[in-house]
Order: C-alpha cells, then structure tokens, then sequence
C-alpha cells in the first residue's frame, strides 16, 4: 500500500528519491493535488510541521499529544521512576528513530503471531508485553488496572503514542464494531462453517444431534446458532 499524495507525486513527475518525503504546502494531508506536493527530507518535514503547527494533529482529532524529536529526547533522558525499567528503556531505544509525529511507527522489534510488537519484560520467569502498551508507558506512565490501549490508527505493530488512547475492554470491542474491524462468521479464524451451511442447519428438519453426527462437531455448536447466539447476522 501506498500513500495517496506519494503516488499522486509520482504519477507527475517520475520515482521519488530513496530517502525524501512527499510533503504538502496546502497542510492538508488527505490533498493529491501535484503543485500543493513538493520533495523533502524528513528533517525538513519536521520542521515545515513544527512552524506551521501541524506537529500535534492526526487526522481531525484535537486531543491527541504534541510529539516531536525534542519531547523523544526528553523521553529518553527523563528521570521519573517507571522510566527507569529495562523493557522500557529498550523501547525508548528502539522507537528513537521515529521522528516524524503524523504517520503510524511500526515496532521494528519481535513480533506476535497476531501482528502485535512484542518488548521482553524479563527472561527468568519469561514475561512480556505488547510494545503499544510499553510505549503508552513510557511517553504517560503506569497503565490503570483493567484497562486497555487501543489503537486510533487500527496498524496494531503502531507504537506511535499519538495513535494510541486508554480505554475499557468494553471501549476496545465497541471500536473494534464500529470501524468493521470485529471478526464474526467466514472471516473468524475458527470458523468450520459456510453462510450457506448455517442457512441449512437452521432450516433442516434434522434433529441438531444429527446434524452435529452428520458435520463432526458438538451438539451445543448447532444449538448455538439455530439460537441464533452464533451467526446472528445471518438472515
């Protein structure tokens, strides 16, 4: 995938330089228009943000941090106490190299299977923690009890702390519905069923322990979605 504004450049005046940013001078970030795009470095996109203010939006929210390479070199030289752990020095060190506050920082470290970064807590018992979490720490402190870092960006490998907000589990699930992001039916890794068998299954005359014998699969699965409990958004 590529940026919009990136491609728009590139349609008009040829491949961008390995290194150069596409910038715009309009500010307004979602514009492909060609002579509203002009060519930098990261240093200069910086500062062309700073000056104009831009440093603290992403997309159209108004409270999300100010971040830029001063406030990471603070950061990272800080004295308050929960800075001072191993694991979020090590991610301090690792997102060092990020300066540019607007797009997603995508965790160049270990990986989980389901995309997230991963930072080592300890080695002896081996703990470890989502690296959105260790950043959410490090840029905010200690996380409350029971509560959850989301992602505003959906990139779930983004440790950008602009990107990130405190929220319920609750908050998190009702997110994740609402941005179409909630796995249900063929999508779900676990799935063993079509739409058109659930449609079957729901208006067989079979017994649902037959048809369970029949589709290898327990009793209460099929109970399950003739309730309805399952596959509720199929008709």
């Amino acid at each position: 995938m590529i940026q919009a504004h990136r491609a728009s450049w590139e349609l008009t005046h040829g491949p961008i330089p390995q290194g150069l940013h596409v910038c715009h001078r309009c500010d307004t970030p979602r514009c492909v228009r060609p002579d509203h795009l002009f060519l930098g470095t990261a240093r200069e996109n910086m500062h062309d943000m700073i000056a104009k203010g831009r440093a603290k939006a992403v997309g159209t929210a108004t409270d999300q941090p100010k971040l830029d390479q001063p406030m990471v070199r603070e950061i990272r030289q800080s004295p308050k106490p929960w800075r001072t752990t191993h694991y979020l020095k090590t991610t301090a060190r690792r997102i060092a190299r990020f300066t540019d506050p607007i797009p997603c920082w995508i965790w160049p470290g270990a990986m989980s299977p389901l995309g997230y970064g991963i930072v080592h807590k300890s080695k002896r018992p081996k703990r470890q923690t989502s690296a959105h979490r260790a950043a959410w720490e490090l840029f905010h402190g200690p996380i409350p009890p029971s509560m959850c870092v989301c992602h505003r960006c959906d990139v779930r490998a983004c440790v950008n702390p602009a990107h990130l907000f405190l929220g319920t589990h609750a908050d998190n699930v009702a997110d994740k519905v609402r941005k179409g992001r909630q796995q249900r039916g063929v999508t779900h890794y676990r799935t063993h069923f079509t739409e058109e068998q659930v449609r079957e299954i729901r208006s067989s005359p079979e017994s649902g322990r037959a048809i369970a014998k029949r589709l290898g699969c327990h009793f209460g699965t099929i109970s399950d979605i003739r309730l309805r409990k399952n596959w509720k958004h199929v008709a």
